[in-house]
This record gives structure tokens, sequence and C-alpha cells, in this order.
């Protein structure tokens, strides 16, 4: 006898007027009591099975996004090794070149009022621009540039024109500063000589 015949044999009784053995009763109680406890049990474990379920899914939504976090870490980090390899790889290079074109910088300006030297001086320096110009920092390369094309016309400037010579030759040392600027490293002050000492020593 199931739940729904002793429903039906309930309501009958009822309908009928007739009274109902005790057991019926006991089997009202017991049916009633399994069938609360059996939904009460099904819908928490359809609430815990559910729950399991988002728990699954935000989990692997969880993963999902730190494997991706983790994927663009890395290729961070490689692109940033790349760039600081590449950056160490041209410093010596890019020192050497700055030191270049300090060297033809000081020649143009001690040749600036020498005929044969300044010519020389000129040559060469467009010479090393047309190769070497892109290692120099952009306002090294700039002020070397203005130097030596200023230089070509500073020796025909007439003595008489002061001002003019002045300006010129302030521009054209000008690009000395910058040069120095550009490759400005940070001096060895005695506090940075003495650890280095001390380490040589132990």
């Amino acid at each position: 006898m199931n739940y729904v015949q002793i429903k039906t044999l309930v309501e009958e009784a009822i309908k009928n007027g007739a009274s109902l053995d005790w057991w019926v009763y006991i089997l009202i109680i017991v049916f009633s009591a399994v069938g609360g406890f059996l939904g009460a049990y099904l819908k928490k474990k359809a609430e815990n099975l559910a729950t399991k379920e988002d728990i699954e899914v935000i989990t692997k939504r969880v993963e999902d996004i730190r494997s991706e976090y983790s994927k663009q870490l890395e290729l961070h980090k490689a692109s940033l090794q790349l760039s600081n390899q590449l950056k160490l790889a041209s410093l010596d290079k890019r020192l050497e070149k700055h030191q270049e074109a300090f060297t033809l910088w000081r020649n143009l300006l001690f040749s600036l009022r020498d005929q044969i030297k300044i010519e020389t001086a000129i040559d060469e320096s467009q010479k090393w621009w047309d190769k070497n110009c892109l290692y120099l920092s952009d306002e090294a390369r700039s002020a070397f540039h203005t130097a030596f094309i200023l230089a070509v016309d500073f020796r025909n400037l007439p003595m008489t024109d002061s001002e003019t010579i002045k300006e010129w030759f302030d521009k054209i040392d000008e690009a000395g500063k910058k040069i120095v600027e550009a490759v400005n490293l940070p001096p060895l002050s005695e506090d940075k000589i003495k650890p280095l000492n001390e380490k040589g020593k132990s």
C-alpha cells in the first residue's frame, strides 16, 4: 500500500463517516513524516548538488583566469627580458658612439677658425653622422647635427658680426654638453667606493 492509496482510503473513510483502525492512523503519521523528511532531504540534496555544481563552475572560471593571467605574466616577463637584453647589448655601443661624437665635436669646436682643419672636421663629422647618428640620444643627435651644419658657415662669418658669432658658437658649444648629458653616469662617490674596497679585502 503506497502513500496515494492510503490517502485515497482515508478520504473514502472520512467521506463515508467510517472510523479507521488505529494502524491506519499510524501509517498516515509515518508516511507523512517520511514524506516530509524525504521532501526536505531531497530538497537539501538538490541545493547541495546545485551548490557543488556552482562551486565547480566558479572554480573552473578562477582556474581559467589564473591560467590566462599566468600566461600573460610570462609573456610580459619575456618581453621585458628581451627589451632589457637589447638595451644592455646596445649600451656599450651607444657609449662608444657618444664618445666618438664628443671627439668629433671637440675637433669642430677647436677648428672653427682654421680653414684647413675645419674642412677635415666637417667632412669627418658628416661621414660619421651618416653611419652612426642613430646611436645618439635624440637631444645629442640634434645638437651634434646643428653643430657641424653651423660649422660649415661659421668660418665665413665676418669678425665684425660678434652677435651672430656668439650665438652660433654657443649652439656649437651646446652640442658637447648634450652629448655628455646623454651618457651622464652617476659618479663613484666615496660611500660607493668603500663597499667595493671592503669586498676586495675579504
